[in-house]
C-alpha cells in the first residue's frame, strides 16, 4: 500500500482525498472554519485520515493547494509530521503540465492552476475549466497548454 493525501482547501469547505497508487482510496469534505485555533489542524486532519481508513499506516507523501493562506503554515507542519519530506504545495512555480500565460501569475489562487492543470490534462487539448465552490470560476487553458487565466463570479 502507497497512500498520498491530496488536500483541496477552499474557503467553505476543504477536501481531504486518500490516494492508493493511482486510485482514489476515498474522499471526505470537512468545513475549512473547523481547521480554525491552535491544534486544530492536526486534530481534525487526523479524523478525516482515520475516517478514510489510513490511520496507522504510512503515508508516502502529500500536495496541498489552499486558497486560505492562514491555514498553510499548520497543513504544511502537520503534512511534514505524516510522512518523509514536505508536501508538495500548488502555486505558479510549480510543474503541472501546464505554462502559466497570466500577466501576473503570483495573484492566481492555487484552486485556480489545479483546475487549469487537470482540465489540460483530461481534454489533452484546448478547455475551459468550471469550478463551482465558494466562488465560481472559469479558467482558459489554450491547445498547447498556456494557461491564459480566466474570470472569478
Amino acid at each position: 500500500m502507497s497512500l498520498r493525501i491530496a488536500i483541496d482547501m477552499g474557503n467553505t469547505e476543504t477536501a481531504v482525498a486518500l490516494f492508493d497508487r493511482e486510485a482514489i482510496a476515498g474522499v471526505r469534505t470537512v468545513r475549512t472554519d473547523r481547521f480554525a485555533g491552535r491544534g486544530r489542524t492536526g486534530a481534525v486532519l487526523s479524523e478525516t485520515l482515520a475516517a478514510l481508513g489510513a490511520e496507522g499506516k504510512p503515508i508516502e507523501g502529500s500536495v496541498v493547494a489552499t486558497v486560505v493562506p492562514a491555514h498553510l503554515a499548520d497543513l504544511v507542519g502537520v503534512l511534514s509530521r505524516l510522512h518523509e519530506g514536505e508536501p508538495l504545495v500548488v502555486g505558479p512555480a510549480i510543474d503541472l503540465g501546464i505554462r502559466i500565460g497570466y500577466e501576473r501569475p503570483e495573484e492566481l489562487g492555487p484552486d485556480r492552476i489545479a483546475d487549469a492543470a487537470a482540465g489540460f490534462d483530461e481534454a489533452k487539448g484546448a478547455v475551459i475549466v468550471v469550478d463551482l465552490g465558494t466562488a465560481t470560476t472559469f479558467n482558459a487553458v489554450t491547445g498547447d497548454g498556456v494557461f491564459l487565466g480566466g474570470a472569478i463570479a
